[in-house]
């Protein structure tokens, strides 16, 4: 009876986009009387129906990149999947019809570095309450990535499980060197030998002092 009336007054649209504007928070006294009536609330629809799966995207390069392209195409693929909200980059177009919340932009215009994008990753997983958190990352990026967001969540003491999303059959498709490219507009992603001559420093360099480094980028003019 209650599965009827989820699809008869729309909760799938509520449920599938996560408290959106468009799905029940409408002021509709049909919606309204089916609530009273199975004796449910806003919180209890989101804590039985709704999966606790999100998908960040970190972007490799600029938005001329062409593997932010790709990204942004299983992204879209795998949040159709798993039934998972979208947290991404502004380089990673997503369409509009996935409603993708897209990190907020600085005021000096400069892309977020990764632990920013990181930290505002974890944010945004538990003010949504995200149990299982899906990684979409370039190939030389991802070891970075998890390795932030394993950092950010053991000192918030968060209970977030990370996958990648990116399986074997899609780095197949897009081997190692096709990340980079000339045509990105950010140097360190248009050569390999230009990532790792930076990456390897990232790598050696304690994790304080990492996040001191990303905290002045973020803020250089």
């Amino acid at each position: 009876m209650i599965i009827c009336d989820l699809a008869n007054y729309n909760i799938w649209c509520y449920i599938n986009n996560r408290l959106s504007k468009t799905s029940i928070f409408g002021k509709s006294s049909l919606r309204g009387d089916f609530l009273k009536k199975n004796h449910l609330s806003f919180v209890d629809l989101k804590k039985n129906f709704i999966d606790d799966i999100g998908i960040a995207g970190f972007a490799f390069g600029d938005d001329e990149a062409p593997c932010n392209n790709f990204l942004s195409r299983i992204i879209e693929e795998e949040s159709k999947r798993l039934n998972a909200i979208i947290f991404v980059q502004s380089d990673i177009h997503i369409k509009d019809s996935y409603q993708p919340t897209y990190i907020r932009e600085l005021a000096n215009g400069n892309p977020p570095t990764t632990y920013r994008m990181a930290n505002e990753t974890i944010k945004w997983a538990k003010s949504n309450g995200i149990k299982t958190l899906y990684i979409a990352a370039a190939t030389p990026h991802v070891w970075r990535v998890k390795r932030d967001l394993q950092k950010i969540i053991a000192e918030k003491k968060l209970d977030i499980n990370l996958e990648l999303l990116l399986r074997e059959k899609e780095r197949e498709a897009y081997p190692y060197d096709s990340w980079f490219s000339e045509y990105s507009g950010q140097v360190h992603t248009k050569s390999k030998f230009n990532w790792w001559r930076r990456e390897i420093i990232f790598m050696l360099m304690p994790f304080l002092v990492y996040e001191i480094v990303s905290e002045y980028y973020d803020n250089k003019k």
